[in-house]
């Protein structure tokens, strides 16, 4: 069992980096409003949002996986939304509100 500074470690990490927390708002803000194809985002989607090459957005997506943030749909090949833990460690870390007001002033 990994100690808890090893676990939050890894989350703080993985959020911590500008492209990944930008994964995870657009996940978030799919699931708070459901626009999105109903609190996921397919691969395609994500890199129009984030604009980096195919191969490094796997990457992170990579990271935001093996952390437990986000996982892919089992219904829908490339189709990714956050897990269950990570829509709750965003949540209490209390920094959605206001990234999610810059993301979505960013957005239109």
């Amino acid at each position: 069992m990994e100690s808890i500074f090893v676990f939050w470690g890894k989350m703080l990490s993985a959020i911590s980096e500008r492209v990944r927390m930008l994964i995870l708002l657009v996940l978030f803000d799919s699931a708070v409003t459901g626009e999105v194809g109903s609190s996921s985002c397919k691969f395609s989607e994500l890199q129009k949002i984030v604009q980096i090459p195919k191969n490094d957005l796997a990457y992170h997506l990579r990271i935001l996986r093996e952390t437990g943030l986000v996982k892919r749909k089992h219904e829908t090949r490339g189709t990714y939304e956050l897990t269950e833990e990570g829509f709750g460690i965003l949540k209490a870390l209390g920094i959605t509100e206001e990234l999610l007001r810059a993301y979505r002033t960013r957005k239109t």
